[in-house]
């Protein structure tokens, strides 16, 4: 049996609420797509814009689920089965920049070709799991977040 040094629930995804608004100027956008991929002859690009509409405002809509997250001597445990271990980390972000209950935690790994994770922290736990960190994990460093063009898209059009 592993030992738990901290545990909390956080959702999977941070979740900004959409109005009508959204929603019809999202498809106003589809549509002038589908338009000019049309008035191309360019009918399979009019299939993949419908397509990704759709999924667009269904995923829009969804909100988040809360999973379960523990530090561990092994690592740091995401839901039942995945475990990131502390030897494959390099580095850490703390995005805090808006007053929200929630701040999220980039976690970059060693593995160039692995792609970095966000996590949900409560904010007010937010310094134990952090002190938490760091004494489990003294070779993984706090550092400045840089925000990716991904990151920054995504605030924009509040996905």
């Amino acid at each position: 049996m592993e030992e738990v040094f901290i545990s909390w629930q956080a959702p999977e995804f941070e979740h900004r609420e959409k109005g009508p608004a959204w929603y019809w100027l999202s498809m106003l956008v589809a549509i002038g797509v589908m338009a000019l991929a049309l008035w191309q002859k360019n009918f399979l690009f009019a299939v993949f814009v419908v397509i990704a509409e759709v999924l667009l405002v269904i995923w829009g809509d969804r909100k988040p689920i809360f999973i379960e997250m523990k530090l561990s001597r092994e690592g740091l445990q995401i839901g039942e089965d995945k475990i990131y271990n502390y030897q494959d980390m390099e580095s850490f972000a703390l995005d805090q920049k808006h007053e929200s209950e929630w701040v999220g935690m980039v976690l970059k790994f060693k593995q160039i070709i692995r792609p970095k994770i966000k996590i949900m922290l409560p904010r007010v736990d937010l310094k134990r799991i952090v002190a938490n960190l760091s004494s489990l994990a003294p070779g993984v460093k706090e550092v400045e977040l840089e925000e990716s063009l991904t990151d920054t898209v995504e605030k924009i059009i509040r996905f």
